[in-house]
């Protein structure tokens, strides 16, 4: 089965691909995924023209498609991973104690602490992932109750409390 991923960017979208593609400097792995998402939105070029004009791989489009439409621009532009972690946090001061679940995602596929196997995963998209977590974290029998905080940004764990 050929899953085909429609990219339809947004202005602010656009806006942000063609400043990556023309202004300062950025990574190649970022200014070719920016160009692939131009070309593919509305589906102005074809995977396969696309493929000829820069010159990549068509797992290269898919993926870049697939990260876009599945996680987003960001996701999409990214170094090629990402980290999801579920933490015990201190109710005394607020600091990490230790992980409780880890998930880590890349071009290969979705690792996870909490799957039966070593094997790389289907890319879920993080909501599932994260109620897959959660889940598991709820069945660890912890003495304490549990509270669950989505930090996107891992820019609040200092304020916790």
């Amino acid at each position: 089965m050929n899953i085909r991923y429609k990219v339809d960017l947004t202005e602010t979208e656009r806006s942000t691909l063609v400043q990556i593609t023309t202004k300062g400097k950025h990574a190649v792995r970022k200014i070719t995924r920016a160009h692939i998402l131009l070309m593919s939105d509305k589906r102005q070029y074809s995977d396969a023209r696309i493929i000829d004009l820069l010159k990549v791989s068509s797992s290269t489009v898919y993926r870049t498609k697939r990260a876009f439409v599945e996680y987003g621009l960001d996701y999409a532009l990214d170094v090629g991973y990402s980290l999801q972690t579920s933490l015990v946090i201190s109710d005394v001061d607020g600091e990490p104690i230790t992980p409780v679940a880890q998930r880590v995602v890349n071009s290969e596929g979705s690792y996870a602490t909490y799957y039966a196997t070593d094997e790389p995963q289907e890319i879920r998209n993080n909501l599932d992932e994260l109620c897959k977590a959660i889940e598991h974290s709820e069945q660890q029998c912890f003495d304490k109750p549990l509270v669950h905080i989505v930090d996107r940004e891992a820019d609040s764990i200092g304020h916790i409390r």
